[in-house]
């Protein structure tokens, strides 16, 4: 039996490719039951895909369902189904409302899809597929899959919803044969994608906006620590230098073992040095261990305490009043020393988050320590608390959509496109606050978890100085300035041409030649909080003027501090930033930038520096890890250092944010 598994991915534009872990169980798994019975192709690739069911017909094509290709499942599936009728159809995945009524909807809309598999699907998958071989007339396969029950897999039949509930409750995860080891993973690691790692399933929270702790998932399940440590064995002589090695668990740290994880992932980097390093979504839960986790990974990792809000009546609204605050900032104080960036997310439009209480929200986030803060504009995923009709009847929730960055392209000579529902205004925000937010939070990311002005940011933070009041100062007197305001016109005019009310609005859009050519050039749509800084990267003149601006608003905002310190501390912010240094003429990993002894000092009293560096020599030594910096240039090489600013949003993110210099006792600290 011939089964295609499809975990596809738009590639038509240069974005980011991870290696299909999901679908990599399913293969690995039924091929451990059923062996050579059953032959495996997968797919990131639609074109690929299309191309070999026109070389060799398939008896079964799956498709993994995720808000990211939507578009292009339906796209290849419709393709598929309407070539060979008679081959079924499956799909997986969480982008679906998992009440019946929203599955129901789903199936009539994609009628192409046959049976759906909810939740974990590596058993049900096995079982659909024995039902196929058990019956040996192929015809026929589509029919009997759609009438039959099947644990944890839906379809729809002569109009009637057909299932059987999921019967899975082993606690252990090692009935599912690692794709990595068994080698069927092999020719996605050898393209250069980004390898997905996984030690345990299940989240015991249950935020309205999230469907990970959804009732099905909440369950924690493991892999054994043998099975985590061969594959990341495996992953890392694999023979390829990676930008990051990514755990999809959703609470790493919440088990004991997770410490010796940490030990051994830290063990395999200093034998191969093969990743730049590691992204973790860290548990919610404030556990003593994770502090030794955060010390033994040091400048590998982030501390990764999601907050989403600092405001305690919103944390009610979406259900995170169970996870203590207070021990979340007692763990922030500890692992901070230890771990490269201290990162949090803090949403924009949650239910209760009014303008004000949003700003409040990052200043607080700040003076706890927090130097990296992610998170944007909330989505509605299906089969999410806050995806309901009667939370966005509550709430008063407007959504308008957007394009995802990097899902979208030209196939067969039909354009695909993905969207994002997103929250654009509620009953404690309006959409002018929400645009309003939009510019102030692009300076807000690059300077500080893309790291523009981290040197500053401590500083600041020490004088009582709030970094979003310095920020709309910028963009109030910078919009008026001769070279500072065609930056501010560009942010300007990407957030006025950012939205659509319908999803058939950006449709007509895409249709007309023009749009369409520009939009798959140099406009097309690029994640905004990366696209800023890169704007400024690719403009010298006004990057230049930019930190000027700073240190001009910086001086207004402390009158009464040193002039000279204040501009010493924003010529350190341009000074570090590898990016543009490796853009205009000098790729050195490191350098050594001349400060006053007054300026060292300034970084000592507000931690920038530690307390016993040295400031005799009144220098700062900056540097950056081979493994990124390295990664990096080969990247701006492929570009002949001219990359467009969607490049430059992709190597941000490729080697997860690490572009700045840090000063040289930072970066391979294990405390």
């Amino acid at each position: 039996m011939i089964i295609y598994l499809a975990d596809l991915s738009h590639d038509y534009l240069p974005a980011r490719q991870f290696v299909p872990l999901g679908i990599g169980y399913l293969a690995a798994h039924t091929k451990s039951i059923f062996g050579e019975r059953v032959e495996f192709h997968l797919f990131k690739s639609v074109d690929r895909l299309l191309d070999q069911c026109e070389t060799q017909k398939p008896d079964l094509v799956g498709f993994a369902n995720y808000t990211w290709n939507e578009k292009l499942n339906a796209f290849a599936g419709e393709k598929i189904k309407k070539k060979m009728p008679q081959i079924p159809i499956v799909m997986g995945g969480p982008n679906i409302a998992i009440e019946e009524e929203g599955i129901s909807e789903f199936l009539e809309k994609y009628s192409f899809v046959d049976v759906y598999c909810i939740y974990n699907a590596e058993v049900s998958f096995s079982n659909i597929i024995q039902h196929c071989l058990e019956n040996p007339t192929k015809n026929s396969h589509i029919k009997m899959l759609r009438s039959t029950p099947i644990s944890g897999v839906y379809s729809v039949f002569e109009g009637k919803l057909v299932s059987a509930p999921s019967t899975e409750t082993d606690k252990s995860l090692d009935f599912i044969p690692s794709p990595y080891l068994t080698g069927t993973l092999d020719p996605f690691l050898k393209e250069g994608f980004l390898p997905l790692l996984e030690t345990n399933r299940g989240c015991p929270f249950a935020c309205t906006f999230c469907v990970w702790g959804v009732a099905a998932l909440d369950k924690i399940q493991q892999f054994s620590i043998d099975r985590v440590y061969r594959d990341l064995d495996y992953v890392t002589n694999f023979g390829v230098i990676f930008g990051q090695l990514i755990f999809v668990d959703a609470n790493f740290g919440i088990l004991k073992r997770d410490v010796d994880i940490a030990k051994y992932i830290r063990k395999v980097y200093e034998d191969t040095s093969t990743f730049g390093g590691i992204e973790i979504y860290w548990s919610k839960s404030a556990q003593g261990h994770m502090v030794d986790i955060g010390r033994i990974l040091g400048h590998l990792s982030n501390t990764y305490i999601a907050f989403q809000s600092l405001d305690d009546g919103v944390l009610d609204v979406i259900k995170r009043s169970n996870i203590s605050t207070t021990k979340l900032i007692s763990l922030i104080s500890k692992l901070k020393e230890y771990t490269h960036t201290t990162r949090t997310d803090i949403l924009v439009g949650l239910p209760g988050e009014s303008f004000d209480s949003h700003l409040n929200s990052l200043n607080t986030a700040l003076s706890y320590g927090i130097n990296d803060i992610l998170g944007g504009e909330v989505q509605l995923l299906p089969g999410s608390e806050m995806n309901t009709k009667e939370t966005r009847k509550s709430f008063k929730l407007k959504t308008k959509y957007r394009f995802f960055e990097g899902a979208a392209g030209i196939y067969k000579g039909e354009t695909v496109f993905e969207m994002q529902e997103v929250i654009r205004e509620t009953i404690d925000m309006t959409e002018s606050e929400m645009v309003r937010l939009r510019g102030l939070r692009a300076l807000f990311f690059g300077g500080l978890t893309l790291g523009g002005l981290r040197p500053l940011v401590p500083y600041l933070v020490n004088k009582e100085i709030q970094l979003t009041d310095l920020l709309r100062d910028v963009i109030s007197n910078g919009s008026n300035h001769p070279v500072l305001s065609k930056a501010f016109e560009w942010l300007g005019d990407q957030i006025s041409s950012e939205w659509f009310k319908t999803v058939e609005e950006a449709d007509l859009f895409l249709r007309d030649p023009q749009n369409s050519s520009n939009f798959f050039s140099d406009d097309m749509f690029v994640k905004l909080n990366f696209a800023f800084t890169a704007y400024l990267l690719i403009h010298p003149e006004q990057f230049d003027a930019y930190y000027k601006q700073i240190a001009i608003e910086v001086c207004q905002l402390l009158p009464n501090e040193s002039k000279n310190i204040i501009h010493e501390i924003v010529k350190l912010c341009q000074e570090q930033s590898f990016l543009y240094r490796a853009l205009h003429g000098d790729k050195s990993f490191n350098t050594s930038v001349k400060l006053s002894r007054p300026a060292l000092e300034a970084f000592k009293e507000c931690g920038y520096l530690g307390s016993d560096y040295p400031t005799e020599s009144e220098v700062i030594d900056l540097s950056l890890d081979d493994v990124n910096a390295r990664g990096i240039l080969k990247d701006l090489e492929l570009k002949n250092f001219k990359p467009s600013i969607f490049d430059l949003t992709q190597i941000m993110q490729r080697y997860n944010r690490r572009i700045q210099l840090k000063p040289l006792e930072d970066i391979y600290s294990v405390k």
